[in-house]
């Protein structure tokens, strides 16, 4: 919880704050707009495809609160991602007469992908039967990733052929999914592992894919 908890602090300072800036709407198509950010309102000005005409005046506007409903909408941005990723469990399925296993061992993976953020402008009443304007955040990314990591080597992972324990070094490959809801991020990994000295030829998860469940920093 303590890492969750972190990271996620840390990732909030970079891609969940609602900032002035170029972003994009669906609606049947997809418009590029430019969002100016003023002390109590959202300003979102429509641009054509170039980014080079712009609206004289706003064309929607979203007050910090108002004496009547408004309808909200959803501006969305798109950019590369950069995380350090920590795998923090590993299922490795059964394999060669070993049951299936779940891992925590020491690992850390640099992330690379596309990333989509997006941020639902909306409006819910408060007890003076005013609304309040809300904006909730929601990322998406997938990309892959590779880093080194730590695992237990033992008679039974290589086949016999090793007949003493110890912690190896392996190879962490793969690709990651990862969602962001506020402040809270999570993910998963499709991973596939190499142990990097020579009892490699002889460890039963060698190239092996395993799932992972991941937390993360960004970068960028």
């Amino acid at each position: 919880m303590c890492m969750l908890t972190s990271c996620s602090i840390i990732q909030s300072n970079n891609k969940e704050s609602f900032v002035e800036g170029y972003y994009f709407m669906r609606s049947k198509a997809k418009q590029s707009i430019f969002i100016n950010m003023q002390e109590d309102t959202v300003q979102v000005y429509y641009m054509d495809k170039k980014r080079q005409n712009i609206s004289s005046k706003p064309d929607l506007i979203f007050p910090n609160y108002s004496r009547e409903k408004l309808q909200g909408t959803r501006v969305s941005i798109s950019s590369f991602d950069i995380d350090f990723l920590t795998i923090l469990l590993k299922l490795r399925p059964a394999t060669q007469g070993m049951e299936p296993q779940i891992n925590s061992n020491l690992n850390g993976v640099l992330y690379f992908g596309r990333r989509i953020d997006s941020y639902l402008i909306k409006y819910q009443t408060n007890p003076l039967k005013d609304y309040n304007r809300q904006i909730k955040h929601y990322g998406f990314s997938l990309g892959g990733f590779i880093g080194i990591g730590n695992t237990f080597v033992a008679p039974q992972t290589t086949q016999n052929q090793v007949q003493y324990e110890y912690d190896g070094i392996i190879l962490n490959k793969g690709v990651s999914a990862i969602i962001a809801v506020d402040n809270f991020t999570l993910g998963v990994s499709l991973g596939f592992d190499n142990l990097l000295d020579r009892n490699g030829r002889w460890w039963i998860y060698q190239n092996k894919p395993n799932l992972g469940l991941v937390v993360g920093m960004n970068l960028n």
